[in-house]
């Protein structure tokens, strides 16, 4: 793969058939998006599992830090979790 262009293999394989291949292979601005696209998700789903590791962190357990709920409502920037009473 260091040496060939697979992109432009497959478009000559394809009309050596007779494939038309306009709109089949994909180009190399699309398999970019994909990539980035597929990255941005991969960080996305690590914040989450961070995010939810963090709030069963003791520190966030309004039963052990009556101030948890208050903070991470203001992280979230909304009432996410109700204050303990």
């Amino acid at each position: 793969m260091q040496y060939i262009n697979a992109n432009e293999a497959i478009k000559r394989l394809a009309a050596a058939q007779g494939i038309d291949v306009l709109n089949l292979v994909k180009t190399e601005e699309q398999l970019q998006q994909e990539q980035e696209a597929a990255a941005q998700a991969q960080e996305d789903q690590l914040m989450m599992q961070q995010a939810g590791q963090m709030l069963n962190a003791p520190l966030a357990d309004p039963s052990k830090n009556p101030m948890a709920a208050e903070t991470v409502n203001a992280v979230m920037g909304e009432e996410a979790i109700p204050p303990m009473q």
